[in-house]
């Protein structure tokens, strides 16, 4: 099941462009741009926090633009001169300002460009409809002291070019609104905004998932807990079926199911609690991994997941093909052709990982792209050969007598395939939808996925938790 949510976060990674704490820009001249995020000002006290002081700063990083500037350091005694290079001319135009301020205040001309983050987006800071409330120009919104928050204006140049901070004291959505002026209309301008949050260096939306990874692993260790306590001690005095089995093997073989579903539970725990283990090292030292044993940690992480996922996928076909229910099918063509199936995926799944990491990179764009889609194709190869083959042996198990079992075994199926039905759905709106604010909402379906999982979860270890597979079985087709 955490296999779906490996596939929508592949797509997801494959479909957009995640927005770090510090932004690279490159501005075209004579066009106003704005770019919107949330700034947090949490409370120290926050758990994992590294209590920073939070602002929004800006700086010049072109060193076209910085040719020739006055404070470029002198040439030292003894080195050789060179003919001196000017920058072209030029200047820009910096407002911050926080949102609640920016909805009163009018532009003229208003932003050509506009692009925020997930909170700005909500909060429609990136549409261009006409406001519904009055505006004043900025001077008269300063002057008559019509502003909620502190708004800062000014100029930066080639002889001006220091790193500008505006501190933040409130929680909010806040924008930068710029405007690269010169008389050469090809000039670019490259420039970096900081929007450094109080708790470190992760963007919003990823430091809410350090908490929430960690809470479900928590979730997910007490259940694992609760289940071998049930499994392997409490049931043996409250099922008499099982009273009867004492050897040792016999016990393990009969609760191989319920075993399983353990060792998904403990696999989830592991990887949850390891992903979140990373964002916090994330928080620490930021997006940007700037040696080997930062990328090597990232690169763990990715295949720890896809080691379990896989795993979850081979179970998943085990499962459907009756290799636990009828007797004979340890082996064969069925066998080798799931060992198949699941290894090329592995292999696809590191290939991935291996690029995504940044470990070492050997795709391009295309193969790149190519290589998502295959691993799509996986899925689908392994969606439907699951749901055919459940379907047999649901058949199967009903025609020899076994209706208890097969009503089970029908219903955790669908609970296990219905997740699949639902990643395809969302596969197919990230294909076809291009606006921002529905890749917002769709982004935010992958954060229900994982408390759809847990309890999808729960609900099957419940419904295998007194099944004594030996009684069970039923011959082969």
């Amino acid at each position: 099941m955490l296999t779906v949510s490996r596939l929508i976060a592949a797509l997801l990674a494959v479909s957009s462009v995640v927005r770090a704490v510090e932004e690279p820009y490159q501005l075209k001249a004579n066009q106003k741009f704005q770019t919107c995020a949330v700034v947090a000002n949490y409370s120290h006290w926050l758990l994992l926090s590294e209590n920073l002081d939070p602002f929004v700063g800006v700086k010049i990083v072109d060193k076209e633009a910085l040719k020739g500037s006055k404070r470029v350091p002198p040439v030292k005694e003894g080195e050789d001169k060179k003919e001196e290079e000017k920058s072209f001319e030029w200047d820009l135009d910096v407002v911050i300002i926080s949102a609640e301020d920016l909805a009163l205040t009018k532009m003229e001309p208003g932003p050509a460009v506009k692009v925020c983050d997930e909170s700005a987006m909500k909060a429609q800071l990136c549409h261009f409809n006409p406001s519904t409330v009055p505006q004043y120009p900025l001077d008269q919104l300063v002057g008559e002291n019509l502003n909620k928050k502190p708004i800062s204006a000014f100029k930066l140049s080639a002889d001006n070019h220091d790193i500008f901070q505006y501190p933040v004291a409130f929680t909010e959505n806040y924008c930068v609104i710029m405007q690269f002026n010169t008389a050469e209309e090809s000039r670019t301008l490259e420039l970096t905004i900081n929007w450094q949050q109080s708790y470190g260096q992760l963007v919003q939306w990823d430091y809410h998932y350090m908490y929430i990874y960690a809470l479900i692993g928590i979730i997910y260790f007490i259940a694992a807990i609760s289940y071998f306590y049930y499994v392997f001690f409490k049931r043996r005095s409250t099922t008499s079926e099982y009273q009867g089995v004492v050897n040792s093997k016999t016990q393990l073989r009969n609760a191989e199911i319920q075993l399983r579903i353990l060792l998904y539970m403990i696999g989830n725990c592991l990887v949850y609690f390891l992903t979140s283990i990373h964002l916090h090292s994330l928080n620490k030292i930021g997006y940007v991994h700037s040696n080997f044993s930062e990328v090597l940690l990232f690169f763990s992480s990715l295949a720890s997941n896809t080691v379990f996922s896989v795993w979850v996928l081979y179970n998943l076909l085990l499962l459907s093909s009756g290799y636990l229910f009828i007797s004979g099918k340890k082996g064969g063509p069925v066998l080798l052709f799931i060992r198949f199936l699941t290894g090329f995926t592995f292999i696809s799944f590191l290939v991935f990982d291996v690029e995504h990491s940044n470990v070492y990179s050997f795709l391009n764009d295309k193969s790149y792209t190519f290589m998502g889609s295959t691993i799509y194709i996986e899925y689908l190869i392994s969606f439907v050969t699951a749901a055919y083959w459940s379907f047999k042996t649901y058949v199967h198990l009903r025609s020899n007598g076994k209706t208890g079992t097969a009503n089970r075994f029908f219903g955790t199926m669908i609970l296990i395939l219905l997740p699949v039905l639902f990643s395809e759905l969302v596969r197919e709106i990230i294909a076809f939808v291009i606006s921002s604010d529905a890749f917002s909402t769709i982004a935010n379906l992958s954060s229900y996925s994982y408390i759809f999982n847990l309890v999808i979860t729960l609900v099957v270890a419940f419904l295998w938790r007194n099944t004594l597979l030996d009684s069970e079985r039923v011959g082969k087709e």
